[in-house]
């Protein structure tokens, strides 16, 4: 598979893992790229972690275009984002940018 840059293919290898990593769901209507946060590894025990304040472990954010080079992500990688896709790894499937990418499908058309 041929990444857009050296940057993004490192991403991809790094979800789910502590740190930022790049996770690609193709199970929905249309693929959608998140950028991913985690404080810790997906798995990790984290029952003995506690805090006073709210706090998140792990936080995502879709994203259209390469943060790096600029490429526009579900046109460069429409032929092999099913292999790309690791939808067990994304934090929701629900919310407004679900809601959103829903109903933006019928604009590609």
């Amino acid at each position: 598979m041929q990444y857009c840059c050296p940057q993004f293919f490192n991403l991809c290898n790094e979800a789910g893992t502590r740190g930022v990593g790049l996770i690609v769901d193709a199970s929905e209507t249309k693929p959608a790229f998140f950028l991913q946060w985690r404080g810790v590894e997906v798995g990790e025990d984290t029952s003995s972690l506690s805090s006073a304040l709210p706090l998140e472990l792990a936080t995502e954010l879709g994203i259209l275009f390469c943060p790096w080079c600029g490429v526009d992500l579900n046109k460069f990688y429409r032929k092999c984002v099913g292999q790309m896709s690791r939808p067990h790894l994304r934090l929701s499937r629900s919310g407004p940018c679900a809601d959103r990418r829903d109903s933006d499908s019928s604009d590609d058309q």
